[in-house]
């Protein structure tokens, strides 16, 4: 086949061919280093297949929505997701597809194979792709290895990827992806070797585990580590791994983390000796290329294989890298799980039980003393609550993703998110409360003459968030709030479709020995779905109560009705900025030029919910505007925030600056069945009150009629 090049025949010819991983192990087998029986399937097979089959226009159409770097994060994971399950849809040339089968069944037989990706500039001197692209190990069928191609072959445009090449400057469109098919060597230990020690320039490092690597890669398996003095190879100290309890092995879904044997866990994966021969490979490896090296390695009995090798390129330091900030808020089912314990069991009752504490607390009978320590107590709460949202909410919210993923991978439907459909059944705390504000909103005469009463109605605890966000005084609400009570009365009320067809098929895909994991994938995806809006309300539960507090101190100013000595002190809590999560978000950097007078005719944004709607647009921009919304106008708003959901039964479609198909305003505009596009530039300045649009959720677009 003419895209496939034996190991042995690489060469400086066909270098740009092959992608530096293969190089550089083809290299190593000259230089007479063990290296795994391999073949690489070359980057024009990429060029042809995409372009053959369509997919070079598909995604150009979704990078030129609009400037990469005005694309959100989350913008970047649903596209890399869409990409994803194009790639394994895509239609391949026949000849290409009998030839590849052919070739693959006669070269490896039943030999398992690790289908890597070797991107012509991944593991150079000048960059490193590393952990980037998608790898896949012990895949052992034809159709399985071609499978695994493709989705290497999509991994090109993860999104990790695409930071990084925004990051180094490189066109992305420029890129393309060779594949290196490799002989699986199932080691008895493995790990990797850095001729140079991040930690100490005077030695080399290496990290050891028993079985596979890719335990310790994904950080599921603590390593054991050495630090080898590089002049006369002796041990300069030795740290044992805490606990050696887990460590991968092959499956017939690929690897799998399971329990050590217990006659392994006391004893390291190689022994001083061997961990002194390895640094010393690694350092010979640095000789013959001039350069320190990386190296990933496996011993099987008395052979060491070396897997891969890279040059070690200087290490951002930038402790605001967004590339480092969002690789880090991916999580494995092990990670994905301990966070599910942690959030369900530790951080969401935590912040509950602050809450309730201080809304027993009548802010009015505290002195000046008194008040002006509730502030700052309320205000390290939020603080310490805030931190507990980044650490732990936040990468859970991947829970959802990693769920589609693995959910496209299975069943490869037409519908990238056909997923979503699945993950419904959980209800989130926002449509508890919207369902009962529209049961009072069957006799809102009642609620307005007698106020008082609602305070203790049961009804107020599922809606009281709305409530207590806003108004601090029942009196307080106004009078265009219970006009709005009697719109919500022919709200929309769609249910959710549904999903029990969608259950069976996905479990119908799991072997018989995966179906634990296929019900524990889908427990956590759908907790990921639930509290990826339910604990922003928790927070912002206590941040009302900081509110609160600062609101009664504002007052007794104003009246000056404060104690002498505590005015000053009053007034420095007081213009303390609010405590606010800041994460790195890649966002517009106000890369469209003044606008001032000119009309739109159409704008182009992220699809998020199907349908198509029109309407005319009410721009949201502070909460009181909310209760003018009417039925069947279109809802447009930088985002829209769990204080919010109580108009989207009224709205006929969703706008949103915020982009995301996951994001809680597309969340929330499915459950309703609504047309939705977010990621739309400047949505809210963009569009005016009054406008009439047309929303198509199928190809985000916003039409101006």
């Amino acid at each position: 086949m003419k895209y496939l090049i034996e190991l042995d025949a690489v060469s400086k010819a066909n270098r740009h061919l092959v992608g530096e991983k293969t190089w550089n192990l083809a290299r190593l087998r000259q230089s007479g280093a063990k290296v795994p029986d391999a073949v690489a399937l070359s980057c024009n097979a990429y060029l042809d297949q995409v372009k053959a089959s369509g997919l070079d226009m598909y995604i150009l159409g979704e990078f030129r929505r609009k400037k990469l770097q005005d694309v959100r994060w989350e913008e970047l994971w649903d596209s890399s997701l869409r990409f994803k399950n194009a790639f394994l849809r895509m239609g391949l040339t026949r000849e290409f597809e009998d030839s590849f089968l052919e070739f693959v069944s006669r070269r490896f037989k039943s030999r398992a194979v690790a289908v890597r990706s070797s991107a012509p500039l991944e593991d150079s001197a000048g960059s490193s792709f590393a952990g980037l692209h998608d790898s896949y190990l012990n895949v052992v069928s034809p159709r399985e290895i071609l499978k695994h191609v493709m989705l290497v072959w999509a991994s090109l445009w993860s999104v990790s990827a695409l930071l990084y090449q925004r990051e180094i400057g490189l066109d992305p469109f420029a890129s393309s992806m060779a594949v290196l098919i490799q002989e699986v060597i199932v080691g008895n230990a493995s790990g990797v070797a850095f001729s140079i020690s991040p930690e100490r320039s005077d030695c080399a490092m290496v990290e050891a585990v028993h079985g596979l690597n890719q335990g310790m890669v994904d950080g599921t398996v603590e390593p054991d580590r050495w630090q080898i003095i590089r002049d006369d190879l002796q041990v300069a100290s030795y740290k044992p791994a805490v606990s050696r309890k887990k460590y991968m092995i092959p499956d017939a879904a690929g690897v799998k983390l399971t329990s050590l044997p217990a006659e392994l866990r006391n004893s390291s994966p190689v022994a001083d000796a061997e961990a002194m021969l390895i640094a010393e490979e690694a350092i010979r490896q640095e000789d013959y290329f001039g350069q320190p090296r990386d190296t990933e390695w496996t011993r099987k009995e008395k052979d060491l294989y070396i897997l891969q090798s890279r040059p070690i390129t200087q290490k951002i330091k930038d402790s605001s890298d967004q590339r480092t900030y969002y690789s880090n808020l991916t999580a494995g089912f092990d990670r994905l799980q301990r966070l599910y314990r942690i959030i369900e069991e530790k951080v969401l009752p935590a912040m509950e039980n602050s809450r309730r504490k201080m809304e027993k607390i009548n802010p009015g009978r505290l002195d000046d003393a008194a008040l002006t320590k509730e502030i700052s107590r309320r205000r390290r709460q939020l603080v310490k609550f805030q931190k507990a949202y980044q650490d732990y909410c936040i990468p859970f919210g991947h829970g959802m993703r990693f769920f589609g993923e693995i959910y496209n991978h299975k069943l490869q439907p037409e519908d990238p998110y056909e997923f979503v459909d699945l993950l419904r059944p959980e209800k989130m705390l926002s449509l508890k409360r919207n369902k009962m504000l529209q049961v009072l909103s069957q006799n809102p005469d009642v609620f307005a003459a007698n106020r008082s009463a609602f305070l203790n109605d049961r009804l107020l605890d599922a809606a009281s968030f709305t409530f207590e966000r806003n108004f601090s005084d029942i009196r307080e609400i106004p009078e265009s709030f219970f006009k709005l009570l009697k719109r919500l009365r022919t709200a929309n009320d769609k249910k959710a479709s549904s999903s029990r067809s969608l259950e069976a098929a996905y479990y119908k895909a799991f072997a018989a020995d995966e179906q634990a994991f296929a019900r524990e994938l889908l427990k956590l995806g759908r907790a990921s779905y639930r509290l990826r809006d339910d604990d922003n309300i928790y927070l912002d539960g206590v941040e009302e109560q900081l509110n609160l507090v600062l609101k009664e101190a504002n007052h007794r100013l104003e009246q000056q009705k404060v104690r002498d000595g505590y005015e000053d002190k009053l007034k420095a809590e007081i213009n303390k900025p609010l405590p606010r999560i800041v994460s790195p978000e890649i966002v517009g950097q106000n890369t469209v030029c003044d606008e001032s007078g000119v009309k739109f005719r159409q704008l182009v944004g992220q699809p998020a919910g199907k349908g198509i709607a029109a309407g005319k647009a009410r721009v949201i921009d502070k909460f009181d505007n909310l209760f003018s919304f009417q039925k069947g106008e279109i809802l447009v708003c930088d985002s829209i925030g769990p204080e919010m959901t109580f108009v989207v039964p009224l709205a006929a479609g969703i706008v949103e600056r915020r982009g995301g198909m996951l994001i809680h305003g597309a969340i929330i505009a499915r459950e309703y069945g609504l047309p939705c596009v977010t990621g739309v530039p400047k949505a809210a300045s963009k569009i005016k009150n009054g406008d009439h649009l047309t929303v198509d959720g199928y190809l985000g677009i916003i039409t101006f009629n």
